[in-house]
């Protein structure tokens, strides 16, 4: 398995979306975080899976878990997990600049 690592950025991300839906749902929100993390596991296990996303930056691929994407990059025997963006919402390089 690589190992899994996430930006600042990517954990930014996470905390975001566990907030907003805990003002609705603590049980939807903690089963969607649960299944984000589940689905960045399953991305770690497996960095080919996903889609290709040239448009993101170099090396960056995609996969939907629920409504989101978790967007990541391989680097040796690290799989960085660089954002998680609703699947509705227009990305493009810029929200991939500077990321740590």
């Amino acid at each position: 398995m690589k190992r899994p690592r996430y930006t600042r950025s990517a954990r930014d991300d996470l905390r975001d979306i566990l907030e907003y839906y805990s003002e609705y749902s603590e049980r939807y929100a903690v089963k969607l975080l649960d299944d984000l993390i589940h689905g960045c596991r399953f991305a770690a296990t497996h960095p080919g899976t996903g889609r290709d996303r040239h448009d993101c930056g170099f090396n960056i691929r995609s996969r939907p878990v629920n409504d989101y994407l978790v967007y990541f990059r391989k680097e040796k025997s690290t799989v960085w997990f660089q954002r998680v963006i609703h699947g509705a919402r227009d990305v493009s390089v810029s929200d991939f600049l500077n990321l740590d």
